[in-house]
């Protein structure tokens, strides 16, 4: 699959026919998901929490995409990160990126610290 660059952007199309090209730039500009950045603290923070609930589901599914093109030298983990890429807000400063990392790495490490507590619980619990 060629990739291409257009304005400074990484397309992954089926061929290089110019209306195959400019259908890709198309797509993109339609999924952009957020508007250009405000400089606000709480917008910012918004657009964080927004890419970190994109991230989850995109982590989980390259992990088998991954797996596939290494196997048959395929590049499906490319589409997948720029389909997730291309819905994900832009986020620009510091209080956005930290609302990212802890949406995207602390909400799911709480749930599964919390099933870990329950199952030590119960296998520590002493039986009646």
């Amino acid at each position: 699959m060629p990739i291409v660059v257009v304005d400074g952007q990484r397309y992954n199309v089926a061929d290089t026919r110019p209306e195959t090209i400019q259908t890709a730039v198309d797509l993109r500009k339609k999924y952009q998901a957020s508007p250009p950045s405000d400089g606000s603290f709480i917008g910012d923070i918004g657009r964080g929490i927004a890419a970190g609930a994109v991230s989850i589901p995109q982590g989980i599914v390259t992990i088998p995409t991954t797996g596939i093109d290494l196997l048959f030298n395929t590049d499906i983990t490319d589409d997948v990160n720029e389909l997730f890429e291309s819905i994900k807000p832009e986020v620009e400063g510091t209080a956005g990126q930290t609302a990212q990392l802890i949406t995207q790495f602390g909400v799911p490490g709480l749930g599964v610290a919390k099933l870990g507590s329950a199952a030590f619980s119960k296998l520590t619990k002493p039986n009646s």
